[in-house]
């Protein structure tokens, strides 16, 4: 197995590890860091409800360019709103997440060097603000 691809299942075990240890597994995020995640929940399930038609407010809420709209999207795509299928959401984003760390040493390797990309690697796969964000 290449360096790229055990980069990989090091930061996404780290990410599930993570996910299973902490109180709010049952959430589609992390207490930790919520940032916009509850505002993209509640969009996306206005979305899938298609209340956006019916509500002036978050129709201009969903039309201003304050957060990126495939984040609603993707949400609203993987998750129905119902708390049984937030593991879902969980683990796509831990799979986005686990991806940052052989990205960067891919990137940095001919710049930088083998072992300095692979320190690079290493530091993001367990990064502990790329973990709460996944």
């Amino acid at each position: 197995m290449g360096r790229a691809a055990s980069l990989f299942l090091l930061a996404l075990i780290l990410r599930l590890l993570f996910w299973q240890a902490t109180e709010d597994r049952e959430l589609a995020w992390s207490l930790a860091f919520v940032g916009d995640a509850p505002v993209w929940q509640a969009q996306a399930g206005a979305l899938a409800a298609n209340a956006s038609a019916r509500d002036e407010n978050l129709a201009r809420e969903l039309a201003l360019p304050l957060r990126p709209p495939a984040m609603t999207w993707l949400v609203a795509a993987l998750w129905d709103g119902q708390p049984s299928g937030a593991w879902k959401i969980r683990v796509v984003f831990a799979l986005l997440g686990a991806l940052i760390a052989p990205l960067l040493y891919l990137l940095a390797r001919a710049p930088l060097g083998e072992r300095a990309a692979l320190l690079a690697g290493l530091l993001a796969a367990g990064a502990t603000n790329l973990i709460l964000l996944s």
